[in-house]
């Protein structure tokens, strides 16, 4: 009996606005630093041979995963 409760209530919307404005903003940033990192390897950062290649896939992911940026977007601007 560690976990916390869950709440079943009609009125609740989805994740609290702090915990998507964290992913977004974490998230968001990453990709594009990952998105940078491949540029400088050119044409090699998307063998897999490489480790930038990797880092890219998985912060493109992190963009998608427990919902995507743009949604998590929309739920922080529908809080009052």
């Amino acid at each position: 009996m560690l976990s916390p409760p869950v709440n079943l209530s009609p009125r609740w919307l989805g994740p609290h606005p702090a915990y998507t404005m964290a992913k977004y903003w974490v998230t968001d940033p990453a990709s594009i630093v990952a998105d940078r990192c491949l540029q400088l390897f050119g044409g090699d950062g998307y063998m897999k041979a490489y480790p930038i290649a990797h880092l890219f896939a998985d912060t493109r992911v992190l963009r998608i995963l427990a919902g995507a940026n743009e949604v998590m977007k929309e739920l922080v601007a529908r809080t009052p």
